[in-house]
């Protein structure tokens, strides 16, 4: 689990909010069933946002999704 803060700032007005933030990382493993879990089916996913395809090499996992 990574732990964090997000602070939210204007021009005008430097960190005028504070959220906390608790993120887990998730496997590609795990997410399709996460997603289903939750109603939800996988209609495509990428590695980036160029949409290259995703593998274990990517930074990142991007999911496009439906109502199952």
């Amino acid at each position: 689990m990574t732990r964090g803060r997000w602070y939210f700032s204007t021009d005008s007005e430097a960190d005028f909010s504070v959220a906390l933030l608790e993120i887990r990382s998730i496997f590609p493993q795990e997410l399709p069933l996460l997603l289903s879990l939750g109603g939800l089916r996988v209609v495509e996913r990428f590695g980036d946002w160029s949409r290259a395809p995703l593998t274990a090499d990517a930074a990142l996992q991007l999911y496009v999704c439906a109502p199952d």
